[in-house]
């Protein structure tokens, strides 16, 4: 049923509750029509109008009319992230994306597409995963401005999301002629230069970004990283020990720090910095492995194999677990060190229950029984 006036709307806002009057009695075309007045009486950018006529046509299986005003409602700053990620998540389904935005360009009665706006979708799309769409819309918007260094911080993150490092760092790059003082720049493009292989600029570029701002941890976290696949692990515990001073919660952090204290020639030292690190975090697997590998170099196999069992909680049937965990106990009984027939008897029932998920144990174990059996009768 149609909605009654009492007389023709005379202004945007009548005319935009008229629609929605329109909209909920299920008469989709005379809503539609509706809007479009509104739109033509107020500033033709409204968000608001946009997004209703987008579920509209959505109704009406009219897909590509639905994507142009979702594009279009996305201008709206006061529709809040949330509401953009739901126009970007529906816009992801929209195969001809590209020709969305020339379409609105092309449109002589629309307003073009702000730059910003572009570039708030593709964030938008990237937060969702949708790193192709992230791409076109970031081309877009560069298309409209390319004087905006966001626009290049942003795009430069999507690029190294799809592995494409090197056009990464040309987006980087671009953003750092624009905002030569921006750590955030040196950081990310560093990454990038990681990825590459270019390591000796990636630690250029790491320590600029030190150098602007000494209390942002990534630089110094992907400094460390860096100088260990150049072989220096001193110096990267060096980085890596600044970056958990300002953030011991971060795990990339934790994880880089045990990497390289796992491959500094102190192993004592490395040991001891590894036990305060896991008296903080006692059941975290990375300290534990870093531990397990250091362990093993310096031959103290108890130290090992407690280790090794955290890492095994989350390793479940891995072949290469038993069989270090062979290695360990094999030793252990064959040294006559360390344990006692008691405690090896209780740490072949451990490693019973471990193995027994998966068909190593066929093997493994029957050697372990005979290790015990030769050792303690």
């Amino acid at each position: 049923m149609h909605v009654a006036l009492s007389a023709e709307p005379t202004n945007a806002a009548r005319w935009f509750r008229y629609a929605i009057g329109l909209r909920s009695n299920k008469l989709y075309n005379e809503a539609l029509e509706a809007f479009e007045e509104a739109r033509r009486l107020s500033d033709d950018r409204d968000p608001l109008i946009a997004a209703h006529m987008a579920r509209i046509l959505d109704k009406l299986e009219r897909k590509d009319a639905a994507a142009h005003e979702l594009v279009r409602a996305t201008e709206g700053h006061r529709l809040g992230t949330r509401s953009h990620q739901a126009f970007a998540k529906k816009l992801a389904e929209v195969e001809n994306l590209e020709a969305i935005f020339l379409g609105i360009e092309a449109d002589a009665s629309v307003k073009p597409l702000r730059a910003d706006t572009l570039r708030r979708l593709a964030v938008a799309f990237r937060r969702l995963g949708h790193h192709s769409q992230a791409n076109i819309a970031f081309a877009a918007a560069e298309a409209r401005n390319r004087d905006n260094p966001a626009l290049y911080l942003d795009w430069g993150n999507t690029l190294q999301d799809l592995g494409r490092y090197e056009e990464a760092i040309r987006k980087y790059t671009r953003g750092i002629e624009l905002e030569p003082d921006h750590p955030f720049f040196y950081n990310n493009m560093g990454n990038a230069l990681i990825e590459v292989g270019r390591l000796k600029n990636a630690i250029e570029a790491f320590n600029t970004s030190i150098n602007l701002d000494p209390s942002y941890r990534y630089p110094h976290s992907g400094l460390g990283r860096a100088l260990l696949s150049l072989g220096q692990p001193e110096d990267a515990l060096v980085s890596y020990e600044t970056a958990y001073a300002i953030d011991p919660k971060d795990h990339i952090v934790r994880t880089g720090l045990a990497r390289a204290l796992s491959q500094i020639s102190d192993r004592a030292s490395a040991i001891n910095r590894l036990l305060d690190l896991q008296t903080l975090q006692p059941k975290d697997p990375i300290i534990a492995n870093a531990l397990l590998t250091t362990a093993l170099k310096a031959e103290e196999f108890l130290l090992a194999m407690v280790n090794l069992e955290i890492v095994a909680k989350v390793a479940p049937g891995s072949n290469e677990v038993l069989a270090l965990w062979e290695q360990l106990f094999v030793g252990h009984l064959r040294d006559n060190r360390h344990l006692s027939c008691q405690e090896a008897r209780r740490e072949l029932d451990r490693i019973v229950t471990y193995a027994e998920s998966f068909e190593s144990q066929a093997t493994v174990l029957p050697k372990l029984k005979v290790a015990i059996t030769n050792s303690c009768g």
